[in-house]
C-alpha cells in the first residue's frame, strides 16, 4: 500500500467520523482487517488497556447506550462486535463498510 492510498483511507475515515476518529481506533481497525480479534488481543497489540480501547472502538462500532436507551450507530461503522460463545468476551471483525473502504488498498 502506498502512502497516498493510506492517506486517502485515513482522510475518508476522519471526514466520515466528523474528526472523532482517533489513532487508536484506526490502529484497531487495521488489526481487525488482518483477522478477527478479541479485546485481549487488541490490548496486547496496541499496548492500551480496555479503558482506553472501549471509547476508541465505540467510534467505529454500533453499541447500546443504556443512558439514552438506544442503539448508537456511527456514520462509519467499520467494525462488528460479536459475543464469543460461552464467554463474556467479544470478537471484533471488519464490517462490510470497512471492507469496502479498505478495498484496493491492501497489497
Amino acid at each position: 500500500m502506498g502512502f497516498g492510498e493510506f492517506a486517502r483511507v485515513v482522510r475518508t475515515m476522519r471526514k466520515a467520523s466528523k474528526n472523532q476518529l482517533s489513532g487508536l481506533a484506526l490502529e484497531c481497525v487495521l488489526h481487525c482487517a488482518e483477522q478477527e480479534r478479541t479485546m485481549a488481543q487488541l490490548e496486547q497489540l496496541t499496548g492500551s488497556c480496555s479503558g482506553r480501547l472501549t471509547p476508541a472502538l465505540r467510534t467505529v462500532i454500533a453499541f447500546y447506550d443504556s443512558g439514552a436507551d438506544e442503539i448508537r450507530v456511527p456514520e462509519l461503522q467499520l467494525l462488528i462486535r460479536r459475543r464469543v460463545k460461552g464467554s463474556l468476551a467479544y470478537r471484533y471483525s471488519l464490517s462490510e463498510q470497512g471492507r469496502q473502504l479498505l478495498q484496493g488498498v491492501s497489497p
